[in-house]
């Protein structure tokens, strides 16, 4: 039976082969380490709003927004680069070949950087798709993040077609698979639902009664639904309650947010708009029409 030996490959002389190579694969991992800091920096912040709600409070740092910020930034920016990267790696080596292009995940990366940045400006501003956790940027920056995803499928593929080995390892399977397999979520859509606060504050503006409408302004109106906002991401679940739209317990806190500001409101009045506040949630289909026998009083969960 004949023997055969394999000549190992050391690290260094790969390094001086293709210095072009080991350049793209750093910058895939420095520009996720570097959002890896600013999505722990935003984590911070939101750990601190956990003792103390009142610090640094804008509405665009809102412990809401920010925590969006933190989740998203630190799974879109900082662990999908930073795994796309080792993929480059591995599928290269593996196959025995060059990258079949260097220029697809340089233009990928910088798709990627572009939507994460874009992505934290819009969280904060408060348009978000609030419906599935880690996805709640807005359906258009799912074009720029699909683009990149094609351009790698593209890439993976050729260069495992023009491999050097007969052999597909196992990990170049899941590799492309995966890559398919996101392309086709990232392409067929979410169907999300996005609640966008300048919208929803001109939508039930709009619906007041022209009296209400002589007595509370647009800043107050949106200021109410922002404290909804904060009661039912922040107060209740922090009080172990399950919060309900346009509830006791909501009321009391935006009737108390309000006082804090100097704001006059009338109770009657918020409940106006937390009502209009729905309609707008059923418009939108967040939420669904009332069950069946279900009760005509204490909000909507």
């Amino acid at each position: 039976m004949s023997t055969t030996f394999v000549s190992k490959v050391r690290v260094q002389e790969f390094l001086e082969e293709d210095p072009a190579f080991i350049r793209l694969i750093y910058q895939y991992l420095g520009w996720a380490a570097f959002w890896l800091l600013v999505g722990t920096g935003a984590g911070l912040l939101v750990s601190i709003k956990f003792s103390y709600p009142d610090f640094l409070p804008y509405s665009w740092l809102s412990f809401g927004r920010l925590r969006m910020v933190h989740t998203n930034t630190v799974f879109w920016g900082w662990t999908s680069p930073a795994m796309v990267g080792l993929c480059l790696y591995v599928v290269a080596r593996t196959s025995r070949v060059r990258l079949y292009s260097f220029t697809l995940p340089r233009i990928a990366l910088w798709l990627w950087n572009w939507t994460v940045a874009a992505g934290i400006v819009t969280l904060l501003a408060g348009y978000n798709n609030g419906t599935q956790e880690y996805r709640e940027y807005v359906w258009p920056l799912a074009i720029p993040f699909a683009t990149g995803v094609v351009l790698h499928i593209i890439n993976f593929y050729l260069t495992v077609a023009g491999r050097k080995v007969r052999e597909i390892y196992i990990s170049n399977w899941y590799i492309v698979a995966a890559f398919l397999w996101q392309g086709g979520r990232r392409f067929r859509g979410s169907g999300a639902v996005i609640y966008a606060i300048e919208e929803a504050s001109r939508f039930v503006y709009g619906r007041l009664d022209p009296a209400t409408r002589n007595r509370v302004t647009r800043g107050q109106v949106r200021r109410v639904l922002e404290w909804q906002i904060e009661y039912q991401q922040v107060v209740a679940p922090r009080a172990g309650l399950y919060p309900v739209i346009g509830g006791g317990e909501a009321m009391e806190h935006i009737l108390e947010r309000a006082a804090e500001r100097g704001d006059t409101i009338d109770p009657v009045d918020v409940a106006e708009i937390i009502a209009a506040d729905v309609e707008y949630l059923m418009s939108i289909h967040a939420v669904g029409a009332p069950a069946e026998g279900a009760p005509s009083e204490g909000g909507i969960e």
